[in-house]
């Protein structure tokens, strides 16, 4: 085991997003700074991945190694509210990277038999934007948790409003098919929510106040760059050192190299290089930063914190929930659907409750996908002949027992049996395809986290709130998406975490 001396007025676990964004405030502030990150690559969550023409379907690369064509994100991919505040523009303008807003284009609702008359579906969608507006009303004026008559108090869950009898959902829906498609369309909403309508909380629906409006796609994808302010935190003297899975995080004290050797309070952060399959390596310095995953935090928190984290921190790390999304794309030599359809709302084709034990057929069939098509007429460059696939909650996670080209295959001859032309005789072949696993992927076990769901009745918006705050006396500090009261699981939480994260670690170093 190799020991540092006291090399950094701060540590920093995790590159992600809010990381490298604290890293980038405390180095701009003339602090001394070490970025520790467990993968060989920066950028956490946000990921983009590229190939070009002559990429072969059997080739699991993340990358194009010779002249990349076609890029995609499959962690974050917009810049939700670019024109309504978000932090991420100003970055985009400073690294000179162009941000592309998409044309609007049309979407179609693919139901049991075929494309829903546009009539229907206008209505379905209309439906469910107003038992959405109603929900969040509701939550807004009611009296929250409902009585279970033992004196204890229970959150209704968002399914329990939305799909009641009552519900803004099925105005004017006069048969039962027809409500029937109305239920799997508002299942949609577990691709964004990350779970199911059933798990989310009634009570505390609509209570982020986040950005919203316009969406923005930074051209190259959001890897792109996360590169340009590593480029930057490494011209600034910050040391980013990948491959360093960090095993414990000591509050402990250390004896400074300076002119006086003093004791003096250090944080103390002990890693395994090479992925965690190299020697151990211990780090000292003033203050650290926390930006893990809250997925791997819920693994990992009892054994890495000494001393451990104080109860109530620990209780809000266990039940703060983390959700399920993975994307797949599907690319073509030529496109075989609606060119100029934009999003695909393809429903169930069963409706019986999910299978305990599904197979790939079975996962695609009983849930709801939203099907992006990358080659429809919406401005942004790099237009590929490409569908991309999400797929959110029990199936997201569900399909990562699978191989890439075992998910790619069953997804593709569902959604051609969905999509195509009748007329259509041929079957086109897969020229390419790629996808995520989030869930299995030690580093992320998961997506991002979910709204607030039911079930423990301290549950609230205020556990984001609690995730972030510093313990230690301020020198061990938080950030991460989870972090974000108004802005969880997105881009602008991580930044907006990282920034405050930075605010609060100065102030703490000004005293020591």
């Amino acid at each position: 085991m190799s020991t540092t001396p006291l090399l950094a007025d701060t540590l920093v676990v995790g590159a992600g997003w809010s990381g490298l964004i604290a890293s980038l405030k405390l180095a701009q502030a003339g602090k001394r700074v070490v970025l520790l990150e467990a993968r060989k690559r920066i950028g956490g969550r946000a990921f983009t991945h590229s190939w070009n023409d002559a990429t072969p379907l059997e080739d699991n690369s993340r990358n194009a190694t010779n002249e990349p064509v076609h890029a995609v994100d499959f962690g974050c991919s917009w810049i939700h509210g670019y024109n309504e505040g978000n932090p991420v523009k100003e970055l985009a303008q400073r690294y000179g990277v162009k941000v592309h807003v998409p044309k609007s284009t049309p979407s179609q609702i693919i139901g049991p038999h075929g494309p829903l008359a546009a009539d229907l579906a206008a209505k379905l969608q209309a439906n469910l934007s107003a038992a959405q507006s109603a929900a969040t009303s509701q939550a807004r004026t009611s009296a929250g948790r409902l009585s279970k008559g033992d004196g204890q108090a229970t959150d209704p869950s968002l399914a329990s409003f939305l799909l009641a009898p009552a519900s803004p959902l099925f105005t004017g829906l006069e048969t039962s098919e027809e409500k029937h498609l109305a239920i799997a369309l508002a299942r949609s909403l577990h691709i964004p929510l990350g779970t199911s309508l059933e798990q989310i909380a009634l009570t505390w629906t609509g209570f982020e106040d986040n950005f919203a409006g316009t969406d923005g796609a930074p051209e190259g994808g959001f890897s792109r760059l996360i590169n340009l302010v590593a480029k930057e935190l490494t011209s600034l003297g910050v040391e980013i050192r990948t491959g360093h899975v960090v095993e414990q995080i000591t509050n402990s004290l250390a004896q400074q190299q300076q002119q006086q050797q003093q004791q003096q309070q250090c944080v103390e952060v002990s890693a395994k290089d090479e992925e965690g399959k190299g020697k151990d390596v211990v780090y000292t310095a003033k203050s650290a930063l926390v930006t893990i995953p809250l997925a791997v935090l819920k693994e990992t928190h009892g054994n890495l914190f000494k001393p451990k984290l104080p109860a109530r921190k620990q209780d809000i790390i266990d039940r703060v929930n983390v959700g399920n999304l993975n994307k797949v794309l599907l690319t073509y030599e030529t496109p075989w659907w609606p060119l100029e359809t934009g999003t695909f709302f393809v429903l169930p084709t069963s409706s019986s409750s999910p299978s305990a034990s599904p197979s790939l057929a079975d996962t695609f069939r009983e849930t709801t996908l939203i099907v992006s098509s990358l080659c429809a007429p919406h401005g942004l460059p790099g237009s590929t002949n490409s569908l991309l696939v999400m797929v959110g909650a029990q199936a997201a996670k569900d399909i990562e027992q699978y191989t890439r080209l075992e998910v790619a295959e069953a997804l593709h001859d569902y959604l051609y049996a969905r999509l195509k032309n009748p007329s259509d005789t041929t079957q086109p072949k897969l020229r390419h395809t790629f996808y995520s696993r989030w869930g299995q992927q030690p580093f992320t076990r998961g997506a991002t986290t979910t709204p607030v769901v039911i079930g423990d009745p301290s549950n609230s918006p205020l556990d984001f709130e609690e995730l972030s705050r510093p313990v230690w006396d301020g020198r061990l500090s938080f950030a991460g998406e989870a972090c974000d009261l108004n802005h969880r699981g997105s881009v602008a939480g991580a930044v907006l975490s990282g920034e405050r994260a930075a605010k609060s670690i100065l102030k703490v170093l000004s005293k020591l």
